[in-house]
């Protein structure tokens, strides 16, 4: 019978008795190797598998989350989470806020408080600043508005977010009323002269208006549904880069509240690339004159800016 050590992958047979025992020595180190190789190969592919079937069984995340976070340019991630939902049960919520916020929650003396046309009267708020109120509408039924800020978002990573607008999505009835992106840009690569320069020439487009309120410049109206803050980070937040902050309200909160939440990323790069690529859909500079001169009003026709042009291409390089 055939050494089985030298049988090959394929199955077809190549012993031959008069190999020297040498040479029948090299041909099972051969067919061992090959052996070996393909073994290596088949784990790969069951890890691809494995790793492409991760968005069918995102309610599993939690079992590993945290485990695979990495360090993106212009370190993308939401910054700021709020909106009201209806449920059955105040535990569904209650356990989204343990898992996530990671904080404990504390009843206040308030005796309500109003948000838009809701009025709340059991008030919780954590050390953090996460919010949640809620008041029964009967029986069966619920209304919660919930709120987590900056400082609870900036410790989760990019999967955490993900996962966490999931549960809101799916067990929690959330309807997003606004969601902030940040992109910190600790390079510090365009200079605040260079975007007044072409905000006073009118080279812009996304945004209307623009004013400065101290160290921060407003693109667009804040009371509008959509504006972007751009300001320098080390005093409010204590690391020093230049942030671009995107700040949705209402239906356009919703909506990207809900791509995110539905959405089958499959690793934290996606993640990453689709936050930075919203923002960057969203504000552009752009040349405004035309060839004879005059002020192109068909924005379509504009070309970017060269430093605005720059920063988009070497960020989103990065996602590649």
């Amino acid at each position: 019978m055939q050494p089985e050590s030298l049988l090959p992958i394929n199955g077809t047979s190549n012993y031959n008795p008069s190999l020297t025992h040498s040479q029948s020595e090299l041909d099972e180190k051969t067919a061992l190797s090959q052996h070996q190789s393909q073994q290596g190969f088949e784990k790969k592919q069951k890890k691809m598998v494995a790793r492409k079937s991760i968005p069918a069984r995102l309610r599993h995340l939690s079992n590993n989350i945290g485990s695979d976070s990495h360090f993106f340019p212009c370190n993308p991630h939401l910054d700021w989470l709020s909106g009201i939902g209806k449920i059955d049960k105040f535990s569904k919520v209650k356990q989204v806020i343990k898992q996530f916020a990671n904080e404990s929650l504390v009843k206040s003396n308030l005796p309500y408080k109003q948000v838009g046309r809701y009025r709340f009267d059991n008030i919780y708020r954590s050390r953090n600043g996460v919010l949640f109120y809620w008041r029964s509408t009967s029986a069966s039924e619920l209304i919660y508005y919930l709120s987590m800020p900056g400082k609870t978002m900036s410790k989760l990573n990019l999967k955490q977010q993900h996962h966490l607008c999931f549960e809101l999505f799916r067990i929690c009835g959330f309807t997003c009323n606004r969601i902030d992106t940040a992109i910190d840009d600790s390079e510090k690569s365009i200079p605040v002269s260079t975007i007044k320069k072409a905000l006073n020439r009118g080279n812009y487009k996304g945004f209307k208006e623009f004013e400065f309120k101290g160290d921060t410049l407003y693109l667009g109206s804040s009371k509008s549904n959509e504006f972007t803050r751009f300001y320098n980070t080390l005093h409010n937040h204590g690391f020093d880069a230049d942030r671009w902050e995107l700040q949705l309200r209402d239906t356009k909160a919703h909506r990207l509240f809900t791509a995110i939440a539905i959405n089958q990323f499959t690793s934290e790069k996606y993640i990453a690339k689709f936050l930075v690529s919203n923002f960057l859909d969203s504000i552009s500079f752009v040349n405004r004159t035309n060839a004879r001169g005059k002020k192109e009003k068909n924005l379509s026709r504009c070309s970017m800016l060269k430093w605005w042009k720059t920063f988009t291409e070497s960020t989103l390089s990065s996602y590649q």
